[in-house]
């Protein structure tokens, strides 16, 4: 994955609120190890697509975007220590979902391949301990923007009648499993995926029908 595409994954992610999202643009250029204008510039991106709402302080309230004058001041005030606001839109929210259900197509293909070529329980220990961190979720439940209700439902009826707690149990569009704020979410979710017990994929007609369309695209 790109770093720009790490960077527009956790912009979204972090956007997926209640409220809008506090981020600082200098921030996260020195985490992703970009310049500070290609974060601005992919922040204006998210914006015009319609991927995100943002904002920052301008003294008086939460000003959006384009109602400054230029996007040079709008990044360029200092107001609030220089932090914006981020707030994810639906067509965002659709980008995760489609993100989501490729990764988890992509996760069970690999678990599927792993099989056939597994080593020893004791090397297989030994390497999950050495390459990826521990993951508390026993039940991933995998879900579309339009489903949040019922994948939510799905989790709270798992939690009663297993006794789990919710760091057992990830739904991300549910505030009590969702990912915890700063988390590096590609690599979270990717570890969870790969090693919850139970994978609870909720596909709609709808979202069945575009899925198979990009299937069938891709084998094209």
């Amino acid at each position: 994955m790109s770093t720009l595409r790490e960077l527009r994954l956790h912009l979204l992610i972090t956007a997926d609120a209640p409220q809008p999202t506090p981020i600082n643009p200098n921030e996260l250029a020195a985490r992703f190890g970009l310049d500070s204008a290609h974060v601005c510039d992919e922040l204006v991106n998210l914006f015009e697509q319609k991927y995100l709402m943002l904002s920052a302080w301008d003294g008086n309230c939460h000003k959006p975007f384009d109602r400054w004058p230029s996007a040079d001041q709008f990044f360029g005030s200092a107001l609030g220590a220089g932090t914006k606001f981020i707030k994810l839109r639906s067509k965002g929210k659709e980008w995760l979902d489609d993100f989501k259900s490729e990764q988890a197509v992509q996760a069970n293909l690999t678990q599927h391949q792993g099989r056939a070529s597994r080593p020893s329980s004791n090397t297989s220990t030994a390497l999950s301990g050495a390459e990826q961190s521990p993951s508390t979720v026993k039940i991933f439940v995998s879900h579309s923007s339009a489903d949040a209700e019922i994948a939510e439902a799905v989790a709270d009826l798992f939690r009663n009648a297993l006794n789990l707690s919710p760091n057992e149990i990830r739904c991300t569009s549910a505030k009590p499993y969702a990912l915890a704020y700063g988390a590096d979410a590609p690599e979270q979710l990717r570890i969870e995926i790969l090693n919850a017990p139970i994978f609870i994929g909720e596909v709609d007609p709808k979202g069945w029908t575009k899925f198979g369309r990009r299937l069938d695209g891709a084998a094209g």
